[in-house]
């Protein structure tokens, strides 16, 4: 096992650069010391851990230089330093570790694939049964677990994770219980028809207690008065259940300080100019859901303040809020245009007291700031690559429209499907202005590489030949985000020039959400992510269609009515300011929670377009299949 490990390990990794430089820079002092390293361990201090490590590495030579280098990386991995444990792990020579450490090393190295958001090139180097020792036992069942969970086999997840907790010391410790605030939001955001499929076919009590738990937590925002109730049912079935002890209590909580509404809440929005009409659209959606809170009589409707952020400047925005209050009863939803969020950021720092939901990602990045709700088509890319990744495929041909937002979305899905362990083999761009983009597919083919070779060896035999192009091999798919018009000319083009049994994606922008079959039939086949106002609204959203169709909205502005709801009701969530329990919100705009790189994360629906309609896709299932 140890061999074969080795085997996978050093084919996986050959392709990696040594970094190189002084990886040290930057870390504590340290004197390279071992009991020194092992007491930054036990206290938690992990950068002080890494730079002993690293100090006894770079002191003595000899087999313990190895075991000192990948000691630092996994202390890395728990400082969340993924460049410097990055370029630590490639000065590692392979072959010699895993003869010596063959035990520890493919967990260290799975440790380093998900910090990188790398799952599943993290359950392939994962030994098939867990090593003997205690402690890389603990640490090989939470590594696979977080790697079954990420790629969506919660069963195994939980089994894995429920077999961690057998292990635990104490499971009261916050070590032992933190598994399960990982693996809550995971089970929230997983379509609720799999997690009852799973639960029928599964004999396991813990694991049907946590599907039990994630389909009630399915229910927090569907039913907020009776949640604490539908809890008490719950803990009352599962009387030994893992859950009770941690996660309960701290779901309670975290659900009571997320009721309660600002009483003043101004909102920035382009009335006026070019983005009027989205500001609109985004008001009415905010006023409508506004609405339906004060007809629940709930609790005090908070006062809306309309703002128009294409006069005047954020200082004089933020005067309409009145005085800032401490008990955060004010908040700012917007600005939506991404230079307006900036020009309020320079404001923000001079009222930390207000909740403020950026519509747009800033052009700062920092973990300071607070998490935009955007319909960001960067976002979106990422999502297609994830989706593309776990049906199988790791050959991406990319079709784009030229210009800017074409070069965002190539860069963030080429970034994410690399990160995933699958190849952009190639991309081509087209105008679209334009409606044949026959010249474009034929390159992104490599058909025109087919008929040079055939023009040779006409001219070579003097006689011509049967010919059929043949286009590359090298493809098991293609992402082509684009426009309804742009996607209606090129999906059949694919299909005539010998593409059309590769499977093709696009981001949501495929759909604008409105029913068209007659165009739309040459869309069919075409896989595309969509938000749930869209292809599968919930009944407060066909409500809110309604109250908008009736006041002369438009259906092809769906996206941001569902923004401006969406806007509203996760407010109170962003009161649970210290982000210690997960949220998870079922929004018309996706499956809400907090994220990374400046937004909110959001989970889409998929659909695919069949006789010109769109038909909702199947989430992938709950695999309980153990792989390596």
């Amino acid at each position: 096992m140890k061999k074969l490990c080795g085997l996978l390990l050093i084919g996986l990794l050959a392709g990696c650069a040594t970094t190189g430089g002084d990886t040290s820079q930057g870390l504590p002092q340290a004197s390279g010391n071992v009991a020194r390293a092992e007491a930054a361990q036990d206290r938690g201090d992990w950068q002080q851990a890494a730079a002993e490590w690293l100090a006894l590495a770079t002191a003595l030579t000899g087999d313990d230089v190895e075991l000192y280098r990948m000691r630092a990386v996994a202390a890395l991995v728990r400082a969340n330093d993924v460049l410097r444990a990055r370029a630590v792990f490639d000065s590692i020579d392979t072959a010699s570790v895993m003869q010596a450490y063959g035990d520890e090393f493919p967990i260290v190295t799975a440790e380093l694939l998900l910090l990188e958001g790398r799952p599943a090139e993290a359950l392939v180097v994962l030994p098939l049964q867990a090593p003997t020792e205690a402690e890389l036992q603990h640490r090989f069942l939470s590594a696979r677990a977080q790697a079954f969970a990420e790629q969506g086999a919660l069963v195994s997840a939980i089994e894995d994770y429920t077999a961690l907790n057998r292990l635990a010391l104490s499971a009261d410790s916050v070590d032992a219980q933190a598994w399960q605030f990982r693996l809550w939001p995971q089970l929230v955001k997983t379509d609720s028809g799999l997690l009852k499929n799973a639960l029928r076919s599964t004999n396991n009590p813990e694991v049907a207690g946590w599907l039990r738990l994630g389909l009630l937590g399915q229910q927090e925002w569907m039913v907020p008065a009776g949640f604490d109730a539908l809890l008490s049912e719950w803990e009352a079935a599962h009387a030994l259940h893992s859950a009770r002890a941690a996660l309960l209590p701290a779901l309670r909580e975290a659900h009571a300080r997320r009721q309660s509404y600002p009483q003043r809440i101004a909102i920035l929005l382009p009335l006026t100019g070019r983005f009027a009409a989205a500001g609109e659209a985004l008001r009415d959606g905010a006023i409508a859901t506004w609405q339906q809170i004060a007809r629940a009589g709930d609790q005090l409707a908070p006062e809306l303040i309309f703002v128009d952020t294409e006069s005047g400047n954020a200082a004089e925005w933020l005067a309409q809020l009145g005085e800032s209050r401490g008990d955060q009863q004010t908040a700012v939803i917007g600005p939506l245009r991404k230079e307006k969020v900036d020009e309020l950021l320079l404001e923000y720092s001079d009222h930390p007291d207000f909740l403020w939901l950026p519509l747009n990602q800033s052009s700062e990045m920092s973990a300071a700031l607070p998490l935009a709700l955007a319909l960001s088509p960067e976002q979106e890319a990422e999502l297609v690559a994830d989706r593309i990744s776990r049906e199988g495929h790791r050959l991406a041909l990319v079709i784009a429209a030229e210009g800017a937002w074409g070069d965002r979305v190539i860069d963030a899905f080429r970034t994410r499907f690399v990160n995933t362990g699958g190849k952009v083999v190639g991309i081509e761009r087209y105008n679209p202005a334009q409606s044949d983009y026959g010249d474009t597919i034929q390159q992104a083919l490599l058909l025109t590489d087919s008929e040079l070779r055939h023009k040779q060896m006409t001219r070579a035999l003097g006689r011509n030949i049967e010919f059929e192009p043949r286009r590359r091999d090298d493809v098991d798919a293609v992402f082509a985000p684009g426009f309804p018009r742009a996607l209606r000319a090129l999906r059949p083009q694919l299909k005539f020039h010998r593409a059309s049994r590769l499977p093709v994606y696009a981001t949501s922008q495929a759909w604008d959400g409105s029913i068209n079959t007659a165009a739309d039939l040459d869309l069919n086949g075409l896989r595309f992510a969509s938000m749930p106002w869209n292809l599968s609204p919930s009944d407060d959203d066909k409500k809110l269609k309604q109250e908008i169709a009736r006041a002369g909205g438009s259906a092809r502005r769906g996206s941001f009515y569902a923004l401006g709801s969406d806007a509203i009701k996760i407010l109170p969530m962003l009161n649970d300011r210290d982000g210690t329990f997960p949220w998870v919100y079922p929004g018309s705009t996706g499956h809400l929670a907090p994220g990374s790189g400046g937004l909110l994360d959001r989970q889409l629906l998929w659909a695919e377009f069949v006789k010109g309609k769109p038909r909702l896709l199947a989430a992938p299932a709950l695999s309980s299949e153990r792989e390596s």
